[in-house]
């Protein structure tokens, strides 16, 4: 999404905007995306979580502190891929009760 931290009209791209749009992100007082701290899942416009669609860099601006330093850009990725890995393993858990 390039280095901006404050996302207003004239620096989002096609799929931001189109995000916007729908409601699906909100943007936040400091100008980057509604963020839950604990898993890098994107908070949509009616407060919910969505646990399938992350966010990670500067667009994350609001919900930590600092996001363009390469060892928190890595660190959040890696709170990313552990929640990732928790909901891979949430969805094949529910799948093998449904067989």
């Amino acid at each position: 999404m390039g280095s901006t931290k404050h996302l207003s009209e004239p620096y989002r791209d096609n799929l931001l905007n189109n995000l916007i749009d729908s409601g699906e992100v909100k943007i936040n007082k400091y100008g980057g995306l509604e963020v839950d701290f604990n898993s890098g899942s994107i908070i949509d416009i009616t407060g919910k979580i969505n646990e399938r669609l992350k966010a990670l860099g500067h667009i994350t601006c609001g919900t930590y502190y600092f996001t363009s330093s390469v060892e928190m850009i890595s660190k959040h990725a890696k709170i990313i891929l552990q929640d990732l890995i928790k909901q891979i393993n949430k969805d094949i858990n529910n799948t093998l009760v449904c067989i």
